[in-house]
Formats: C-alpha cells, structure tokens, sequence
C-alpha cells in the first residue's frame, strides 16, 4: 500500500476529490443565492399586481371578515403566503392564520420599510409558522395614499430543497471522477513504478556486490536517464572496485615483504592486517591475530593501550616494548591514527625489532660501567703511592720499597684489566636477567626510606609513606628497592629545606601503582621529554652541588621497563613533580 503505484493513484483521487470538494463549496452558495434571488423577484411581481387589485378594497375601513377572504383566494392564486396589513400595523387578512390571533404587524422590518419607501423585503424566522421565510411588502395605494401593505412569503426550505436536489449529482459526478482518477493514477503509476522497481532491485543487487548488473529501461524520459546513468555508475563502480583490489594485493605484496611488522586495525580496533614479520616478531600467526583486539592477538598490553589512545584520543606513540617469552626482544613500536575525511578509520602499529641494537648497547654500557669501575680503584691506589713517594717517602728505603711493590701489583691488576677490556670488547655480552619474584613494596619502602631520611633529617624535610598492604610487585627486589630509593633521593635533592616529599603505593587497574611526589621546584615542560636520558640535567649547577650525576631516573626507567612495567611524570615548576611507576602484579593474583 506504501508503493508509489498507490501513492500517485492516491495523489490523483486526492486532487478530483479537493477539486470537487472546493468546487462544491463555492457553486452551492452561489445557486442558492441565485434560487433565493428568483423566488425574491417572483413574490415581488406577484406583490404589485396584487396590491393593483387590492387598491379599491382597502378603501375605507375595511374589516377582517372582507379582506381575509381576498388574501385566502390569493395565496391559493400565488402559491404563496399572503398577509394584509393596515397603515397602523393591523392584520385585516391572512391566508393561513386567523388575523384575529395575530399580533400587530407595525414592527416588522419589511412592513416598516414598505411604509416609508414602498417596498420592503427580509428573510427570518416566522414566529407563526415557525420556519425561516422570505417576506416581500408592497404598499397598497389608492388615489395616491398608502392604505395598505401586501405582504408574501415563502417558506425558504424550497430554496433548501432545490439546493439539496443539485448536490446530489455534484457529489455523484465528483465520485466518478475520483474512481477515474485512481483508475487513471494506477495505470499511470504502474508505466513509471516498474522501471523504477527494476532500478531498485539492481541497487540492491549493487549495495550486495554484484556490479554487473545492468538495467534495461528504454531512454526517452527521467527514469530512461536514470537507468543511464546508474549504468554508467556500475560501469565505472566496477572499474574502480577493480582498481582498488589491485592495489589493495600491492600493497599486502609490499607489506608483506617489508622487514618492519605492521598491523592494522579497524576503528573498532579489531586486527585487520598482520603482516609476516609481525607474526615473526610477535611469534604469533596471522590466523590468530586477525579478527580480534590488540591484546587478545599480542598479548601485550603497552601495545594494546597506544592503540587505544590513538583510537579514542587521534594520539601518535612511539615506544618501546619488551618481549619476554618466547625470549627476551625489544621492539620499538610507533602507533599512528589512521584518518580519512576527519574521521577515525583505524589505527597502524609499525614495530622494529631493536633487539640486537639494544644487545650492542648493552654490552657498551656495561663494558664503559665495568671498566670504570675496575679501573678506579687500582689507579687510585697508584696515584696515592706516587704522590706519598713525591712527598719524602722514597728517602726511606723500606717505605720506598713496599709503595714500590704495591704499584708493581696494582700495574698487573692495570694490565690484566685492559687485556679482559680487550677480550670483553671482541665478545658478545647479555645484561644479567633481573628476578622475577614477589616484591612486597612496604619492604622495598622502608630500605629505600633508610638510605635517605638523614638528608630528610638534615634539610628539615617531611616524607610521608602510605603504602597499602596488597601493594605486592613481580620482579626483582633489589630494582624495586633502586627505583624508590632513586626517585626519594631525586625528591631529597630538589626539594627545598622544610618541604614535603609523599611516598605511596597501591593496586590499581591490575598494577601496582608507586607514586614519589615532592613540593620542589618543579621541572619545567620543555625538559620532561628528555629528563629519563643518561647524564641529562635540568639544572647543571644545582645538579653538581647536589651531587647529582644525571643518571639517576635513566636508571630508573630502565630498571621499571626491563620488570615490564611504565613509568609516568607530571610536574609543575615551583610546585613540586610527581613520578608514578606502574609494575606487574605477580601472576598468581586474581
């Protein structure tokens, strides 16, 4: 019923019916105006040939019972109602009451208005027949003088009955119109609704992928260049389907061969492209990945949550992520918003395996930590016997003698040090795995308290600890301990005497939480990005003053990735920082 078949049948019906309807309304006041004007003009010239004849009765004092005769005859002659009234309003004769029960005519607007301009005509209710009637008054006149009013009426309910006589066919004419017009409009509806049900199936049969459907609608009219032009539109639809295929396998080809891994996601953030060295990185196939979240295909939740923020918040990331089973890997991952038109379509992670970077790196560092720290001490030693030689000891031969041995052995321990530098540096070396066990944080806080609540004490200062009792990491002790007691010792140096430094700890959102926040001076914005770099420094010369070396926080960011876990800083200059690490919580708790 909601077809446009039915829908332009309709609009043809309406349109008759409106038609009629407003023709109707206009033409029926119009006849009965005209019937009301012809019975008017019929009762007026029955009204002066009668009051001609009534001229010569009404002289004198004409009675009831002479008159009433003569308006009874006439009303039967005329087919109407006739009243004869004396000047004064008297009723001398009517021809369907009895004058003697009728009330004075006087006041009546067509006796009144026949008296003073000779001729009076009204339509109104007739208190004594009790219907609506047309009244015409003609004066009676003799030599001149009225003596007289003629008065005749008709019921107007003959004007009704005539109107009503002519609406019947109106309305009949107006309803076979209509008939017609829904006729006309279906048989019309059905020539234009049949190219255009054939247009619609081949859009859907185009929304569902089929682009090679045609339509076969003849040219000549709209609907003729519609079907041209949906044609056309599949024709290049396909051509442009086909191309996008093209370069869709292109560029999986060029994805697949590139040694970097990439996945994409929808915007829902669902993989929709895992390419094989993710899948070799990642040591994860393609069939697992594809189809589900981030962290159900990786496993990963660093990575997981830089998607999510370039999902929910258009966020570009880089990070790094460790890899711990089924070995120990550090990929570097940089996660992008994919955007077309404004809107998010997905996300790209693109991950580089800098694993074997970071493995050289390592070996670097330790080789620079170790060498420093076996080469300080014997050139410490050998330096002091020196300058105590220097100073008067080589006069004495006993003294002279055993500085001399120690030298001799520290020169060995030297020459034994560079020859294990030489050899180190031709190796390949791999940092010692950190622990992986349960790390209550209370204990780790209270060690790390103890390294640095004389410089508390000394500068005047308050620490506040609030460690929660669940507060339980997973990884290694001694690195839980280094962090807090880096980040405390951070907060002790620039903090201002009498300031506040706040230590806590707490389980939340699957991790625990360690915050050290302090009432410092604060890091200004533009250095927060490069604060965790080894030897980077704020502020050189209070860094120095404060015995600072600018390693401290790299050290911390190391120890809290290499455990898998994040670290955080907020900081206001003049106001103090916040540092907040995240680490695991042991795999045993719910």
């Amino acid at each position: 019923m909601h077809s446009i078949r039915w829908r332009l049948a309709a609009a043809h019906a309406l349109v008759v019916l409106t038609t009629g309807a407003i023709a109707l309304a206009v033409l029926l006041p119009s006849v009965h105006r005209a019937l009301t004007g012809n019975l008017e003009q019929r009762l007026v010239s029955g009204a002066r040939a009668a009051s001609v004849l009534l001229a010569g009765r009404m002289v004198g004092r004409p009675t009831i019972d002479a008159i009433n005769p003569i308006a009874r005859s006439l009303g039967a002659s005329l087919g109407a109602r006739v009243t004869i009234v004396l000047p004064n309003g008297y009723v001398v004769g009517d021809s369907e009451a009895d004058p003697r029960h009728m009330e004075n005519h006087a006041d009546r607007p067509e006796i009144r208005t026949a008296l003073a301009r000779g001729a009076g005509e009204t339509r109104r209710f007739s208190s004594t027949t009790g219907v609506d009637r047309l009244y015409v008054a003609e004066p009676i006149r003799s030599s001149g003088r009225v003596v007289g009013v003629l008065r005749l009426s008709l019921p107007l309910s003959e004007v009704d009955r005539q109107v009503g006589a002519l609406t019947g066919p109106i309305v009949l004419s107006i309803a076979v119109a209509a008939v017609v017009a829904i006729l006309l409009g279906l048989w019309i509806a059905s020539s234009i609704s049949t190219p255009v049900r054939q247009l619609t199936a081949m859009a859907h049969r185009l929304a569902q992928g089929d682009l090679s459907q045609r339509a076969r609608v003849p040219p000549g009219d709209e609907v003729g260049d519609l079907a041209a032009s949906l044609n056309a539109m599949a024709s290049q639809l396909d051509a442009a389907v086909g191309d996008l295929a093209m370069s869709e396998r292109t560029m999986r080809a060029v994805v697949s061969g590139m040694t970097d891994g990439i996945i994409l996601t929808d915007a829902q953030g669902f993989v929709s492209l895992f390419n094989p060295a993710a899948e070799q990185m990642l040591h994860i196939g393609a069939d697992r990945a594809l189809g589900r979240t981030v962290l159900d295909a990786t496993l990963n939740k660093r990575l997981s949550d830089m998607v999510a923020r370039a999902l929910e918040q258009r966020e570009c990331a880089s990070m790094d992520v460790v890899l711990h089973q089924p070995d120990e890997r550090v990929l570097s991952a940089y996660v992008a918003p994919v955007e077309t038109e404004g809107a998010i379509r997905g996300a790209v992670a693109i991950l580089h395996d800098l694993t074997e970077a970071r493995r050289m790196e390592e070996m670097r560092r330790e080789f620079v930590a170790n060498a420093s720290h076996e080469l300080k001490t014997p050139l410490s030693s050998v330096k002091l016997m020196v300058e105590t030689l220097l100073s008067g000891a080589k006069d004495d031969p006993d003294a002279e003698d055993r500085f001399l041995r120690v030298i001799a052995t520290e020169t060995d321990r030297l020459v034994s040090v560079v020859e294990d530098m030489i050899r180190l540096s031709a190796a390949e070396g791999q940092a010692a795995p950190l622990r992986q066990e349960r790390v209550p944080v209370r204990d780790a806080a209270a060690a790390a308290i103890s390294h640095v609540q004389p410089v508390v004490s000394s500068k005047g200062q308050t620490l506040v600890s609030q460690i929660s009792d669940d507060a339980v990491a997973y990884g290694d002790p001694e690195a839980v301990e280094r962090i807090l007691t880096n980040l405390l010792d951070n907060a002790t140096k620039y903090t201002n005497e009498g300031g506040e430094i706040r230590l806590s700890a707490w389980v939340g959102g699957g991790e625990v939480l360690l915050h050290v926040s302090d009432t410092g001076i604060g890091i200004p914005a533009e250095h927060l990005p490069r604060i965790f770099e080894r030897f980077y420094r704020v502020d050189k010369a209070r860094s120095r003053a404060a015995g600072g070396t600018g390693l401290g926080l790299a050290i911390v960011k190391h120890l809290v990735e290499r455990m898998g876990g994040r670290m955080h800083v907020e900081s206001t200059p003049g106001k103090g920082s916040t540092f907040t690490v995240a680490l695991p919580l042991p795999p045993d708790t719910a």
